[in-house]
């Protein structure tokens, strides 16, 4: 039959060989103008866009666990002394913060207002009187150090002409060495005092002739000067009647025919002079000590406290109040009484055990492994969703996190206590609990889908289409033959949905989060990517009999 059907055909073609060329040449330009046609038609690409908004970064840590029976505590006390009051009884139930038992706090009262007094000493500004009276007691200090001064010249010349007469008036103790003392001996002590005495003679007569040109009303630079150096000036005379009492006793002792009959007299005369220097230095530096002192308060009145100070005396009273407030011993947190072993007007120590407190929130604790358990703190937030109570989100709070780690197949976890800021009753001890830990929360930043963002080596960068749009939305897809711009970014921090954009881009900057191209028999449209927004191309095809895809990037 089909060899029937063929031969009619070729019959017919071969009988009719002009018609039939015409035929097949009209099939063939209508097969070729279709194929051009699907072959060049235009492929515009769907673009997704987001718009660079204020938003929020949220850096959240993961982790699974179970719900635990409430805790329990023994309350012990941080203080000693007598305990006054016991506020419950076993089997009360109480908030946090209830007071439970008092320990007399008389003593921690009275250092605790001291601090109190002592801040507001520093704190509070200079009364007119005290100023008046700082003032007088520096003018007074001046006025004592001119008579230490005064005292000291009053003293000072006898004890100079007795030391002149000693080495150089006829018959004094040194005044004629070379009779009859060793050259050794003359040259390291009787030598040695009498060069130190020339050299506080000198000083003497000039500090001496500066004190007889001022007086008690003279300027104060002036006074401080005068018994700086009068001062010094003692000192000198000081070291000079040493050395001459070290020459005096080592002539006597190793030479006693020399001038014996004045040894006795010029040493007892040495140790006179001695003793009233010496009173004169201790004077004259009290008066020196008192000026200092006076400028200083005075100052202080004047310019306010030392910051540093106020900080100090701040600490301390902070330091005192908690010390204060252990005396009250309070629950620290909601729970029942379950035994309280102490009795009022008992002794208590540090350490002792006041209360045993059964808690009636619900914990939970979630191991983490030591990146994450790095980044969590106590005080973070916590959402909590549970794979037995649908559709039920809590929260709790991180109350404590571990500080040494479990190893485990040399795996290192951390454990993460976690309170749950809810009392729903359908919230059962062995419920698994899912744990979102919020460990940073950034707002108000530039922020862009994560998606948007893309990187070339070291750099990162987003792909912008300029749209003229009046949508308040905050993404939207549009078609565009355009190529979207590469702009580099600085990025900060990024969450699971979002990287913040420190820099590159401003608000509401279309960006590209997706690329959608359609792909037909011939060519297909590309996405725009970095390399053809730089100068490159990127096209592809497939046969004319290929199917027509979507390509979602």
């Amino acid at each position: 039959m089909k060899k029937q059907i063929f031969s009619k055909i070729k019959f017919t073609i071969l009988s009719h060989k002009i018609w039939s060329t015409l035929i097949i040449l009209a099939i063939l330009g209508v097969s070729y103008y279709t194929y051009g046609f699907i072959s060049t038609k235009k492929i515009v690409p769907q673009y997704v866009l987001s718009r660079a908004s204020l938003g929020s970064i949220t850096e959240v840590v993961t982790g699974t666990g179970q719900v635990s029976a409430s805790n329990q505590l023994d309350i012990q006390s941080q203080v000693s002394g007598m305990i006054n009051t016991i506020d419950v009884s076993v089997g009360d139930h109480v908030d946090q913060g209830k007071l439970l038992v008092t320990i007399d706090s008389k003593q921690a009262y009275n250092s605790l207002q001291n601090a109190r007094i002592a801040l507001s000493k520093l704190t509070a500004p200079p009364k007119s009187t005290d100023l008046s009276s700082a003032e007088n007691t520096l003018s007074k200090s001046y006025t004592d150090a001119f008579n230490s001064i005064s005292g000291f010249f009053l003293d000072t010349p006898a004890i100079m002409a007795g030391l002149k007469d000693i080495f150089y008036s006829q018959g004094g103790f040194l005044q004629d060495p070379n009779a009859s003392l060793p050259a050794s001996i003359r040259k390291e002590y009787r030598d040695s005092a009498l060069t130190s005495f020339d050299s506080a003679s000198i000083q003497y007569t000039a500090i001496l002739q500066k004190y007889k040109s001022l007086n008690r009303f003279s300027a104060t630079s002036d006074i401080e000067e005068l018994i700086d150096q009068t001062y010094l000036l003692a000192k000198n005379i000081s070291g000079t009647l040493q050395k001459t009492q070290s020459a005096v006793n080592y002539i006597s002792t190793t030479q006693p025919s020399y001038n014996a009959s004045l040894a006795p007299t010029t040493a007892t005369n040495i140790n006179s002079w001695s003793s009233t220097v010496n009173s004169q230095i201790s004077s004259l530096s009290s008066s020196q000590n008192s000026i200092d002192s006076a400028k200083n308060a005075l100052l202080n009145l004047k310019e306010g406290t030392d910051p540093l100070d106020i900080q100090s005396q701040e600490l301390s009273l902070s330091q005192q109040q908690q010390t204060y407030e252990n005396y009250f011993i309070r629950a620290p947190f909601s729970g029942t009484v379950g035994r309280i072993p102490v009795n009022i007007y008992e002794q208590a120590g540090n350490g002792t055990t006041i209360a045993t407190l059964i808690g009636d929130e619900k914990i939970s604790v979630i191991p983490l492994n030591e990146v994450d358990a790095a980044k969590v703190h106590t005080g973070n937030r916590v959402d909590l969703t549970f794979d037995a109570i649908e559709g039920l989100n809590a929260t709790g709070t991180v109350s404590a996190v571990d500080l040494v780690g479990t190893v485990s197949q040399g795996i290192v976890s951390y454990n993460v206590k976690i309170t749950l800021n809810t009392s729903d009753p359908r919230i059962l001890p062995g419920m698994s609990v899912n744990a979102s830990i919020i460990t940073k929360e950034i707002n108000n930043v530039l922020v862009v889908p994560s998606g948007a963002v893309k990187s070339q080596g070291n750099r990162s960068y987003v792909q912008i289409l300029d749209v003229a749009s009046t949508t308040k939305r905050l993404t939207q897809t549009i078609s565009s033959e355009a190529v979207p711009r590469i702009q580099f970014v600085t990025l900060g921090a990024s969450d699971d949905s979002n990287t913040e954009i420190i820099s590159g881009l401003t608000g509401g900057e279309w960006v590209v989060t997706r690329t959608i191209t359609v792909s037909g028999t011939s060519q297909t449209s590309t996405a725009p990517s970095l390399l053809n927004s730089l100068g490159g191309t990127r096209t592809g095809g497939t046969g004319a009999n290929a199917n027509f895809r979507t390509v979602t990037r």
